[in-house]
């Protein structure tokens, strides 16, 4: 099914500093995670991850090869390139995408952080 030229995109949560981000980020780092637990594929199928991968595919290739289980935690984890990858992925997520319109807060908004999940 081909996207709209003109999707209506549902703002994501973007955090202003690295470090509010390191602490609120959750499964972000899922989406590149090539050795993680099974079901590490729900992150990758979704569609604001396809979109991202095809957009900006050379982030999506070296953050894959650096995210790892091992690796969480570890002082050389890539914080910075994954808080930069979710300013660009907050950008995709888009109205009638799989599981978006069926995920509203109590106020009636749309969810906010679906990429941090």
């Amino acid at each position: 099914m081909a996207e709209s030229q003109n999707p209506e995109i549902v703002p994501q949560k973007v955090y202003s500093t690295l470090e509010k981000f390191i602490e609120n980020q959750n499964n972000f780092y899922l989406h590149f995670c090539s050795d993680c637990f099974t079901g590490k594929e729900v992150y990758r199928t979704k569609a604001h991850f396809r979109r991202f991968r095809e957009q900006y595919s050379q982030m999506e290739r070296r953050l894959t090869r650096k995210v790892s289980v091992r690796s969480l935690g570890e002082t050389n984890f890539p914080n910075q390139e994954l808080w930069e990858a979710s300013k660009l992925m907050a950008k995709l997520v888009y109205v009638g995408d799989f599981g978006v319109d069926t995920r509203h807060k109590k106020d009636g908004t749309l969810d906010d952080w679906i990429i941090y999940r």
